[in-house]
């Protein structure tokens, strides 16, 4: 899983300065909405730290094992301008030395970059399981495949864990997802989609194309105009009325009428009144950030308030159902009731992850706080967490 920023991710997003609210403008042929980026977040400076550091004990000679466990995370870090990675100590495991170093998949390998704009893939001892050969790659996904370019010919394709071609390398584009276990790839100007084993699902006649979401649909575009897909290609949804360019989830998308922003199901009816000055999509678990006279909120796929508006910015829920919230310029941290667990005191942090650990900044250096809010690994570090690719 990766971090995100509540408010300025620094994995995936440009860090905000102060905590202002980050909202990204999104222009369709019709309407200009805006609306929330929940991959982002940032917040302020502190003068005093009240956690304490606490030391973890992971066991293993070098402080290390690889099991499925907070002990087995290593985290991506960047010291002087090269990156490495640290254990749950904090402790550097592998020196930095590489331009780019991305999160460890599940079959114990992570995408690196070189100095020589080549790619290649570790192993977590850090060293080179598959060597440096790829113009341009992608990490390892849940099935085992990685979306990589072929220098020779500049084709995209998908290798598995041995570099080795599942999917030869044929494609303009492709996107690295298999939604409902089909990828959304690019040939002689079209979009189709493929399955696993590189086969044709849905033939290339899309100007443009999305992935498949959960709920079995995918956008697409043809003729300039956007629509929805099912799995055998046929069309499901046309829009009826001035929904935005986001994609269908959970069966809502946002809709912009008068200015405001609601939600209506597949097939054009209204779900949500509009009412917000802007959303997001709603996530798998079924909720949106939503914002009304400038603060964030969240709500449920019914309109009901599950984070009501007070906060300058709100991040996502945890699995430890902490959300991150921006105060005054400050990023803390509160619970699904609203009350303030974590005191906002830093200039920046993420969502925690599923091990429960944290990233936040202070006074310009990256450390890791547990959901107690004392620190695993002292802010030290220029970054932690994947960089951003584009």
């Amino acid at each position: 899983m990766k971090w995100k920023m509540f408010v300025t991710f620094v994995l995936t997003a440009t860090i905000l300065g102060g905590c202002t609210s980050n909202v990204k403008k999104q222009t369709d042929s019709t309407t200009e909405i805006d609306t929330i980026r929940t991959d982002s977040f940032a917040f302020s400076n502190v003068d005093t730290i009240n956690y304490q550091s606490i030391d973890i004990q992971c066991g293993g000679d070098d402080g290390r094992n690889y099991q499925d466990s907070i002990c087995g995370k290593l985290i991506p870090v960047t010291l002087d301008g090269k990156m490495g990675y640290i254990n749950a100590n904090g402790q550097l495991v592998i020196p930095p030395q590489f331009d780019m170093a991305f999160n460890f998949a599940k079959n114990g390998l992570a995408l690196v970059r070189l100095e020589n704009y080549e790619w290649a893939y570790i192993d977590q001892t850090g060293n080179m399981a598959i060597e440096p050969q790829f113009a341009d790659a992608d990490g390892f996904l849940e099935n085992g495949l990685a979306l990589v370019s072929d220098k020779d010919n500049d084709k995209y394709g998908f290798i598995d864990k041995t570099g080795s071609y599942v999917i030869k390398p044929q494609f303009d584009y492709a996107w690295s997802t298999f939604g409902n276990g089909m990828a959304c790839v690019r040939i002689n100007g079209k979009w189709g989609y493929i399955d696993e084993t590189g086969g044709y699902v849905i033939n290339p006649r899309f100007d443009e194309a999305k992935p498949f979401a959960k709920n079995g649909l995918a956008k697409v575009q043809l003729n300039g105009k956007w629509e929805y897909i099912d799995k055998n290609g046929e069309i499901v949804v046309k829009p009826q009325l001035d929904v935005d360019n986001s994609s269908l989830k959970n069966g809502l998308s946002r809709v912009v009428i008068e200015s405001k922003v609601g939600f209506v199901d597949k097939n054009g009816n209204l779900v949500i009144s509009p009412q917000f000055d802007s959303a997001t999509d709603f996530d798998e678990n079924g909720r949106a950030h939503v914002v009304m006279n400038g603060k964030v909120g969240i709500v449920d796929q019914t309109g009901n308030w599950v984070v009501r508006p007070q906060f300058d910015n709100v991040s996502d829920f945890a699995e430890n159902g902490l959300v991150g919230v921006v105060v005054n310029g400050k990023c803390g941290y509160v619970d699904t009731t609203g009350n303030i667990v974590i005191n906002p005191q830093f200039d920046s942090a993420y969502d925690f992850d599923e091990n429960g650990f944290a990233i936040v900044k202070v006074n310009g250096k990256y450390g890791l706080i547990n959901s107690k809010g004392e620190y695993v690994a002292l802010p030290q570090f220029d970054s932690i967490g994947e960089p951003e690719r584009f």
